[in-house]
């Protein structure tokens, strides 16, 4: 028996899933390569909650990575002859690449969940064989395909949600879930009352004619907090106050987010023409009514112009 030494890259793609168990049981199950002879040499890479669908290089990759570029400065070193994955998608759209650089460096890239079969570091030859080749080429399509789908059905879900539902794809400044049904995502969002009498109030300031300066000031000296962070700013008050949520409806797809992957850019389109914006009644109990609504629309308008 071959007693390959392996090192293991455990990866998940969010913050939510790092503060769980999933970077453990992967390193867990990967292990039981101890069971076959294997001996860990080097890692575990982890990637913690860090996307790998946004990159067209390996470079750029390393970059913001810095578990992808370990074990690659690593493999080149020899200090491993066996890169031990859970699945292929653990790399997602990086595991051709990867994969190549590997191969350059005389590693093998092995899957649990594939359970192809390494052959001895000493006879490897990535071209001697076009199993692998087409294992990682199937699983590339496969796993591009897997992510298409799960956007396909968040997106149809948040339609549901507030087509059917009636309810947010989060909730604003002011609401909350009754305390009641604190983990039920379908419950309908109640007013925070020393909140909301608040925002019933700036927004009367507002069209008064008061500025949004005025309006943080106001907010300052009531010791309302913003929704993020310890500092308001204008925008985030006009944002607040031209919320439709407020008076009474519930929105998705208002924004669009921009991809420039060559250059590495991410920007946020808001001027998504309305009839393409997803809108239905809420169920929740509203601030103001919607010709309040169009009337601090029209002033934040008005002011842009006269500013």
């Amino acid at each position: 028996m071959t007693k390959f030494r392996y090192a293991i890259l455990s990866a998940v793609s969010t913050k939510k899933q790092a503060e769980g168990t999933s970077l453990e049981n992967q390193i867990e199950i990967c292990r039981r390569m101890n069971e076959r002879g294997w001996v860990e040499t080097d890692g575990p890479f982890i990637v913690r909650g860090q996307n790998r669908t946004q990159y067209l290089n390996l470079r750029d990759a390393e970059e913001e990575i810095p578990a992808i570029r370990e074990l690659l400065e690593n493999a080149k070193e020899r200090t491993y002859d066996v890169l031990v994955v859970y699945d292929h998608d653990r790399l997602r759209d990086l595991l051709s690449l990867v994969y190549a650089s590997l191969s350059d460096y005389g590693v093998q890239l092995f899957s649990v969940s594939a359970q192809n079969t390494p052959v001895p570091p000493d006879q490897y030859d990535p071209y001697e064989n076009d199993s692998n080749e087409l294992m990682i080429g199937i699983s590339s399509i496969r796993s591009k395909a897997e992510i298409a789908r799960m956007r396909r059905k968040y997106r149809t879900g948040m339609r549901d949600r507030i087509l059917i539902h009636g309810l947010p794809v989060q909730i604003p400044f002011g609401y909350r879930r009754p305390l009641t049904e604190s983990h039920n995502r379908k419950a309908i969002p109640e007013q925070i009352p020393a909140i909301c009498h608040h925002l019933i109030h700036i927004k009367d300031l507002y069209l008064t004619g008061r500025s949004t300066t005025q309006l943080i000031e106001y907010l300052q000296e009531h010791n309302v907090n913003p929704p993020k962070g310890k500092t308001w700013y204008p925008n985030t008050v006009r944002d607040i106050l031209k919320n439709p949520f407020y008076a009474g409806k519930v929105q998705f797809e208002k924004s669009k987010v921009i991809k420039d992957r060559r250059n590495k850019h991410r920007s946020r389109d808001r001027h998504i023409a309305p009839e393409k914006i997803i809108t239905a009644q809420g169920k929740h109990i509203p601030l103001w009514d919607e010709p309040t609504h169009l009337a601090i629309l029209a002033k934040i308008k008005q002011n842009r112009t006269n500013g």
